[in-house]
């Protein structure tokens, strides 16, 4: 029998296991900066693996084949990716793509975030195909209410040419005739009208109770359209006042209004992010949203465990490493128009498609602050609803207003309601004094240095 590996960090080897990646001052890390870590929560290897894998030590890992750049300005095509309820194809994939990640991921973890990326999407395109949905418009069938109607409608037409060309002892029976299909008519389309109301409101009934968010926006927001007419150069000018700070580096001047708050009585939870919150992340993304610039969307981590769970690995790499991975700064840029005949970026809002996976990591940072600061009540839920769990902040909000109107109308008083609505009100806000507040908080300096490199996206 061989001896027990020593727990230190050994060299890495053929079979990839987790690696962690060492923190040097060279930008461009070499494959000789990844190490295996084997302990009792990580190790993925068993003891007759340990020995096929010493045997295997010598042989290198075969290279990944290299995919398009996602940074081209050519956006890759959806991936007609299988219903959740076809649990035996997502099983197969699932299988196939963490056989061939198992042989050939090899590198730093930023090239093996973007290789195991690329290859779930080409072989998602290989074998599902693209999503190309073609728009098939179906003329509607006419019931018999409406055929009634046509007829109707035809009969007058050709009883008004009979009526012209008629004598003047007949004009009074066509008359007749012409009043009598008229009557009918109008208590025809009055059916008609009120049956097409009931659906209507059957229908706007289904959709509201499907999906509430999106019927009452739809009902109640404003119809954009047009398109956007603007030189590449102008929306990167835009974009670079929008969301940069060119003031990055000043030192802030001293603000006697900020608050110092005491120190805290739950430290930040700075521990490697576990499984079960990269699972939680995924249960509660949206299956149907779009993905970014690698074309991989929450739907297949959903439903493949193996590759979720390799996810998991490199995410705790990232952490340890405390900066992002060079393709979770990539995002695709959608303008959406706020009015109609929308042609200026004044008129447009922006929203930005960032990678599922970095999507991922944020949503567990984002978690473990909301969990620091409210544990330390550092957030007075009295006051501050959005962004806090549990606290239905635009339902009390507004039940608070509309209690406030309806006792002014009461009492007959005067009230004035004013909205108040910040223009670029997140680019406003200077990074140097998102930085201090961090830092007064007590947020532990891994963490601040961790979202710091996440405004280097928008920088």
């Amino acid at each position: 029998m061989k001896c027990k590996p020593n727990q230190s960090i050994t060299q890495r080897t053929g079979q990839p296991g987790e690696t962690e990646e060492e923190v040097v001052q060279d930008t461009n890390h070499s494959d000789h900066s990844l190490h295996v870590l084997y302990n009792e929560e990580d190790s993925m290897v068993e003891g007759n693996q340990q020995e096929k894998e010493g045997l295997d030590n010598n042989r290198q890992p075969q290279e990944p084949k290299r995919t398009p750049d996602t940074s081209e300005n050519i956006r890759r095509k959806k991936v007609k990716w299988p219903n959740n309820k076809s649990k035996s194809e997502w099983q197969q994939f699932d299988e196939d793509v963490d056989a061939i990640l198992n042989t050939t991921l090899a590198g730093n973890i930023d090239r093996k975030i973007e290789s195991m990326t690329s290859f779930i999407y080409n072989i998602g395109m290989d074998r599902f195909g693209a999503d190309e949905k073609e728009v098939v418009r179906r003329e509607g069938q006419k019931n018999r209410r409406e055929s009634k109607i046509a007829k109707m409608r035809k009969d007058l037409r050709q009883l008004k040419k009979r009526y012209n060309q008629a004598s003047e002892d007949e004009k009074p029976a066509l008359s007749e005739l012409r009043d009598t299909i008229r009557k009918k008519l109008k208590i025809t389309r009055r059916a008609e009208r009120t049956r097409k109301r009931r659906k209507k409101r059957e229908k706007a009934r289904a959709q509201f109770t499907s999906d509430p968010f999106q019927f009452t926006s739809r009902l109640l927001g404003k119809k954009g359209s047009g398109q956007l007419k603007a030189s590449k150069e102008e929306v990167e000018e835009y974009l670079r006042e929008m969301h940069s700070d060119p003031k990055r580096e000043d030192e802030l001047p001293d603000i006697e209004q900020l608050i110092r708050p005491e120190d805290p009585e739950q430290v930040f939870d700075e521990s490697p992010p576990k499984l079960k919150e990269v699972v939680d992340v995924i249960k509660k993304g949206r299956a149907a949203s779009a993905p970014g610039p690698n074309g991989v969307p929450y739907k297949v981590y959903k439903n493949c465990q193996r590759i979720t769970r390799r996810l998991w690995k490199l995410i705790r790499v990232i952490w340890r490493r405390g900066r992002l991975a060079e393709s979770w700064h990539k995002a695709e840029g959608c303008f959406i128009p706020k009015e109609e005949k929308s042609e200026t970026l004044k008129q447009f809002r922006t929203i930005s498609l960032l990678n599922v996976e970095g999507k991922i990591f944020l949503a567990i940072l984002a978690k473990r602050m909301t969990n620091y600061m409210l544990s330390n009540e550092y957030i007075d839920i009295a006051v501050q609803k959005g962004g806090v769990p549990g606290v239905s902040g635009c339902i009390e909000h507004t039940s608070v207003l509309s209690q406030i109107i309806r006792e002014a109308k009461d009492s007959k008083g005067e009230l004035a309601v004013v909205w108040l609505d910040l223009a670029n009100a997140y680019g406003t806000v200077p990074h140097k004094l998102v930085e201090l507040m961090l830092e007064r908080y007590h947020v532990p300096d891994g963490v601040r240095e961790l979202i710091k490199s996440t405004s280097t996206i928008c920088s």
